[in-house]
């Protein structure tokens, strides 16, 4: 695709059916993105609505406000670092997590289901 230029995965198609089919594949992947787009705006919303206690709308227009600014002031790169931030706080917060779900009652010894378990129930 590099090699012939396109810059989205809709000018292949475009280029082999022409414009028109071209315009009618842009119909679902625009509608996508809004979509996708909404959802992510509505679950920043409503995490800062919960944290701060502001109504929903309002925190939702608060997130896509500084979404907006850190993109227009730092660019794609200020994405990415974003990205690597949410990516380490991820890897921490399942670290932390290992030793809460080992020792939580709930959580048996995972060697010990096969002996535990009758043989039909392990598809034998």
């Amino acid at each position: 695709m590099r090699e012939a230029g396109y810059t989205t995965m809709i000018d292949p198609f475009q280029k082999k059916l022409g414009d028109w089919m071209g315009a009618v594949l842009v119909l679902p992947a625009l509608s996508g993105e809004i979509f996708w787009s909404a959802s992510i705006l509505s679950a920043l919303g409503s995490t800062l609505s919960v944290i701060i206690g502001l109504e929903m709308w309002i925190s939702v227009i608060i997130s896509a406000c500084v979404a907006l600014l850190y993109v227009v002031i730092g660019g794609l790169a200020s994405v990415v670092y974003t990205d690597v931030i949410q990516l380490l706080c991820i890897a921490a917060g399942l670290i932390t997590a290992i030793p809460f779900a080992m020792n939580h009652e709930a959580v048996g010894d995972v060697f010990s289901v096969p002996i535990t378990l009758h043989q039909r129930q392990l598809g034998g």
